[in-house]
This record gives structure tokens, C-alpha cells and sequence, in this order.
């Protein structure tokens, strides 16, 4: 048996280099222009097993071209600079990255498209570990959910 909680509900932002061409897209059409580019796309671990990220899909999008697969999120940013592939992360993730590389860039997408819920899971053998309820609470309060 499992536990969860919502960490918390957020948009997207795509991230590109620095002087990517995305960057002199109106933000109304971010969304849009997107899948212009090749895609950098994360494996995320589903019910089934390891799977790509359909973020595209989840702004409506159609397919477009897969230039990197890479493992996880945090290693999908360093596909990025000098080319002009694109990478689609909740929006508090992007930023992170922006603001520790400097030759990356977030820009926002609308979130009436699509928002992510970010879960914090756990086995019920840890549910009742004092250490694990004190680092379930440090990550509600890291993310600013009381």
C-alpha cells in the first residue's frame, strides 16, 4: 500500500538555450511553436514501467520530432545548449535549471493549455517513521504547502 499527497499543481515552461529562436515567439504563441523543434524528452516511470513524458500532449500538441530520450528530468537540460532542441518541465523546475546554467532559458507556456501535479509518494512501512514524516513535512514546506 501506498500514501500520497499533492505537492503542488503548476504549469509548464519550455526550456531552450540562450538565442534560441522560441525566444522570439509572442507568449501567446509559445505553445504553438513548440513542437516546431526537436524535443529533448525525459523517461518518467508509469504504471507499466518507463515511458517518455508526453508533455506535448498534454498542451495539446502534436508529435514532434525526438531529438534526445534521455533517463530523467535532471539530466534532459545538459541536451540542450548549442542546439536548438527544446525541453518541457513543470514550470518550478525549469526555472531552477535557468537560473543554475546560465546558457538555458525558461519561458513559461500558458497554463490554461496544462498543468502537472507534482505528488509526493511513500510506502505505508514508512508511513508512521518519525524521520520519514519530518522529510515529508520539509518537502511540503520546500515547495510552500504548509
Amino acid at each position: 500500500d501506498f500514501y500520497s499527497r499533492r505537492l503542488v499543481v503548476e504549469g509548464y515552461a519550455v526550456l531552450v538555450r540562450a538565442g534560441h529562436p522560441l525566444l522570439c515567439a509572442a507568449p501567446e504563441a509559445r505553445v504553438e511553436e513548440l513542437a516546431r523543434f526537436p524535443q529533448v524528452v525525459p523517461m518518467v516511470l508509469g504504471p507499466g514501467g518507463w515511458v517518455e513524458d508526453d508533455a506535448l500532449g498534454r498542451l495539446g500538441l502534436p508529435e514532434a520530432p525526438v531529438a534526445v530520450r534521455t533517463p530523467n528530468q535532471a539530466t534532459a537540460p545538459w541536451m540542450l545548449p548549442g542546439s536548438d532542441r527544446a525541453l518541457v518541465l513543470p514550470r518550478r523546475l525549469a526555472a531552477l535549471f535557468a537560473e543554475r546554467v546560465p546558457e538555458l532559458c525558461a519561458l513559461p507556456l500558458d497554463e490554461a493549455a496544462a498543468t502537472v501535479e507534482l505528488r509526493l509518494v511513500w510506502h505505508a512501512r514508512c508511513h508512521a517513521d518519525p524521520a520519514h514524516i519530518l522529510l515529508r513535512g520539509v518537502l511540503r514546506e520546500g515547495v510552500g504547502v504548509g
